[in-house]
């Protein structure tokens, strides 16, 4: 995008402009690496990549973009061949909130990055390109890609029990309604059932209800799959692999936490925390939750043989009651709205704003936080 360019011409939820590559504007705030489109991203990680002398491989799906484009989920290796240790850096697993994540991995290639002696630097540019470009969360066929990577002898099948008494509250039959009681609802599930536990239901994981939340699938996705084949050689020597998985929609408006997989007292946990700060936040957090199936994990199962670390960087955007409804909202309209194709409907706009907000101060921490992490964790990987 040329300098000088963030625009603004479209309107978010609540009322603010939000940015797209089309009108100039005199005095931005933040480096123009925020699209607001999967293929003017896409173009650019791989201009910028090639620009840095990465090695690049696209993996194209069989899902098409809104206009009958081309999909696909695009790798950058930096660094030896045959590294020891990794740092792999990804993006987009939820689909729209790929276009952070691709701004950060854009930003840091434009700094010209390097791998020294036996180390590689892999970038995975939108994981999930079909949510980047119909601005879902979802892919294709409704799969949240961060509960679909399950170890091989572990079966797609099964929900949360509690998941079965939320289903008609999270995934009603019908198209959005501007009434619907939805915050007086969530408000009395709450109190009967508890925050914890309702949280722990919805967002663990599900693989019952093909047109529910979170959905991970009857069997392992197009892209994971690509992504798994496409890593095998990179990683068959590695030693070592660290992994940063970026994400936006949870925590405190414009921070980021450091989510990890592990409990608050395994040796990783206090090694990552004192490697890369406070922010780092395990599984036993009250603000956490065990998710089955998620995309770093499941990718480590499958590729076993190097130590695999992992921490997921999530963005702070709006409070997570208003991330549920919008969610709810953009499912309903994908499945039983009159034309889901449309994405410039106004639950489209809103699924936009809730995870890639317009606000250019937003932006600016996002990507100053984004590259800060990458450069902690090129140091604790040489040690």
């Amino acid at each position: 995008m040329p300098a000088g360019i963030v625009a603004t011409n479209r309107q978010n939820y609540h009322g603010r402009a939000i940015p797209s590559p089309l009108i100039p504007h005199h005095a931005p705030l933040m480096p123009n690496f925020l699209d607001v489109d999967y293929f003017a991203a896409r173009d650019d990680f791989r201009r910028i990549a090639q620009k840095a002398g990465a090695r690049l491989m696209d993996l194209p799906i069989s899902a098409r973009g809104p206009k009958g484009e081309e999909l696909s989920v695009d790798i950058a290796v930096l660094g030896s061949d045959s590294p020891r240790r990794i740092l792999l850096h990804s993006s987009g697993v939820h689909g729209v909130e790929g276009l952070a994540g691709s701004a950060i991995q854009r930003a840091i290639l434009a700094e010209g990055p390097s791998a020294p002696g036996d180390q590689a630097i892999v970038f995975i540019h939108a994981v999930n390109p079909y949510g980047m470009s119909w601005r879902r969360r979802w892919d294709e066929h409704g799969i949240d890609l961060n509960r679909n990577v399950l170890p091989e002898e572990e079966g797609y099948y099964g929900a949360p029990p509690l998941y079965t008494d939320l289903d008609s509250f999270l995934n009603p039959a019908s198209p959005p309604a501007l009434i619907d009681f939805y915050y007086l609802w969530a408000t009395w599930l709450v109190l009967r059932h508890g925050l914890t536990p309702v949280q722990q239901a919805v967002a663990q994981g599900q693989y019952e209800y093909p047109r529910g939340l979170f959905y991970g699938g009857r069997q392992l996705a197009e892209s994971p799959r690509l992504i798994i084949d496409a890593l095998r050689p990179i990683v068959s020597r590695a030693e070592e692999v660290f992994q940063i998985d970026i994400h936006t929609g949870l925590g405190n408006y414009g921070e980021d936490l450091l989510l990890l997989e592990d409990a608050d007292d395994a040796p990783i946990t206090k090694r990552l925390r004192d490697a890369l700060g406070p922010r780092i936040m395990a599984v036993d957090h009250p603000l956490s939750y065990r998710v089955r199936g998620s995309f770093p994990s499941g990718i480590a199962a499958h590729l076993p043989g190097p130590i695999w670390n992992h921490v997921t960087q999530e963005f702070g955007t709006y409070n997570p009651v208003y991330v549920l409804s919008c969610l709810r909202e953009e499912n309903r309209w994908h499945h039983y709205g009159g034309t889901p194709d449309d994405i410039g409907h106004y639950v489209k706009q809103r699924i936009l704003e809730t995870f890639v907000p317009a606000d250019l101060v937003w932006q600016e921490k996002v990507l100053q936080r984004g590259k800060e992490l990458f450069r902690d964790a090129m140091k604790m990987l040489a040690k």
